[in-house]
């Protein structure tokens, strides 16, 4: 299981540098929590230029700076299922012209290996069926795939191939007709919250049709899909049945590595004041988001039309709801605590209608930024057609 994250900036984009940046590293962090193990991203710049980076450790630990500067991108943290923990197994793949990144599992890939070659991580199919121009009918399994083909150096490709997680936002200007570009996580909640952050006040949240593939423009915030392009692998649940990782001493590998970063799931071990500095480290680190929980919590607790400064906040940290209301959303109170990640989750989905940081901040109709479905939705006309 692994966690994806991707952007793509228009030219009418107003987010300013340190926006992005926060967006993009607060979703870094949800990728995190589906995988952890390690991290690549691809970035292209204006002139169509592609950059990739990978490691191991967090998503967390890559140049977030440098990823804020890139109009287009995309990132992916892994958790091993097939291959050896090393930057060499770590997405994105190349094969000829893709370059892609994968967030599920290939069920058969020892009989694609004899297939088609062994492959040291079984996402590799993927992408050298894509670039063979074969379609994707003797993979079996799930999963969403983001990619780049260098033959058209300014577009960016996304596809739930079956039973993927992914949520895609179009960010949009309401005082005019203009997209401000688009962005995705691997869980809703966590898009929304890196969106929150990142000051974002107006968005659409879409679901992919399965077997569609998106392309995305990267200067005008032309969104189409391939009417000739399906990508869809059959559904093999087989022995994975709802996969969370391969097993070592009866716990997943996913619990493992929640167990070795934040604690053991059956016990706690941190303190309350352990919690409290790691989030405050965090907050503190990213003002922006500090500034809008302290803001929000002003509002609804004092009813005061005052926006608290930076260093008022740094002051009432301590002794902020915000603190609860942040941990709470995110899970970490109970991740933080030894809590399971399913238990976190469950909590944050609990907490989602009754603080909803997005609906909070969006001045606009709910159905404006409910989920919709993208199946038979018209995609944008070319500007220089209308």
């Amino acid at each position: 299981m692994c966690g994806l994250a991707g952007w793509c900036f228009t030219d009418y984009c107003s987010l300013t540098h340190e926006q992005r940046k926060t967006m993009l590293l607060l979703s870094g962090m949800g990728a995190d929590k589906r995988g952890g193990e390690s991290w690549g991203t691809l970035t292209v710049d204006n002139n169509g230029q592609h950059e990739i980076s990978k490691g191991l450790g967090p998503l967390v630990a890559a140049d977030f700076n440098k990823l804020a500067e890139a109009p287009m991108g995309y990132a992916h943290s892994r958790l091993p299922t097939k291959g050896a923990l090393t930057v060499q197994n770590q997405h994105p793949f190349i094969y000829e012209h893709i370059i892609g990144a994968h967030n599920g599992v290939i069920t058969n890939s020892s009989a694609l290996d004899r297939l088609f070659g062994d492959k040291n991580v079984d996402s590799e199919h993927i992408f050298e069926r894509i670039a063979n121009g074969d379609d994707l009918s003797k993979l079996e399994g799930y999963g969403v795939i983001e990619f780049y083909d260098r033959r058209y150096p300014k577009d960016m490709y996304l596809c739930n191939m079956g039973n993927g997680d992914l949520a895609l936002f179009e960010l949009y200007d309401p005082t005019n007709e203009y997209i401000e570009g688009y962005f995705w996580t691997s869980n809703k909640d966590d898009g929304e919250l890196a969106l929150a952050a990142g000051g974002v006040k107006y968005f659409k949240a879409f679901t992919l049709t399965e077997g569609r593939v998106y392309n995305f423009k990267m200067h005008t915030g032309e969104l189409f899909y391939l009417p000739d392009k399906e990508l869809k692998i059959s559904r093999s649940y087989s022995s994975y049945g709802n996969y969370r990782g391969p097993s070592y001493g009866g716990y997943s590998a996913e619990e493992s590595y929640w167990n070795s970063h934040y604690g053991s799931t059956s016990s706690s071990n941190t303190s309350k004041d352990d919690n409290d500095k790691v989030v405050k480290e965090l907050l503190a680190e990213y003002p922006s988001l500090a500034e809008q929980m302290l803001t929000e919590e002003w509002d609804k607790e004092d009813d005061n039309d005052d926006i608290p400064s930076i260093d008022e906040a740094n002051k009432m940290m301590s002794d902020s709801r915000a603190w609860e209301l942040y941990k709470k959303k995110t899970g970490l109170d109970k991740l933080l605590t030894g809590g399971s990640q399913n238990e976190a989750d469950k909590k944050s989905c609990a907490l989602h209608e009754e603080v909803d940081l997005v609906e909070s901040m969006n001045e606009m109709p709910k159905d404006d930024y409910m989920s919709e479905d993208i199946d038979f939705r018209e995609v944008r006309e070319k500007a220089s057609g209308k």
